[in-house]
């Protein structure tokens, strides 16, 4: 697991490399909360994100409802297609609310 946060005045930039699965659940819950707390919003880029399990799901929807809680701003950004595929045979993608961009080239 490796997560990259980037800051700046109330906001963070989260990118999350690798994979977001229940072999990295914990660390990657430790770390998404502790930046929730500390920023205002969060940008959470997912676009090396190469393996998503249910685990990572749940994560993403912690993140999504704590962020509510705490009445903070919470936006995935770049989903890599094995988030898309994941979210998409869930049938999650509106359920965690932000718009899904397809780079060139790809369905």
């Amino acid at each position: 697991m490796t997560i990259a946060i980037k800051a700046e005045q109330g906001h963070a930039q989260v990118s999350i490399q690798d994979e977001l699965t229940i072999y990295s659940a914990a660390e990657m819950k430790q770390a998404l909360f502790e930046a929730l707390c500390q920023f205002d919003s969060l940008d959470v880029d997912l676009e090396a994100i190469k393996e998503i399990d249910t685990a990572g799901v749940q994560l993403l929807l912690m993140l999504r409802n704590e962020s509510v809680r705490l009445e903070k701003k919470v936006q995935l950004t770049k989903h890599s297609t094995a988030v898309i595929d994941v979210l998409e045979t869930l049938n999650l993608v509106a359920a965690l609310g932000d718009p899904i961009l397809l780079p060139a080239g790809e369905k």
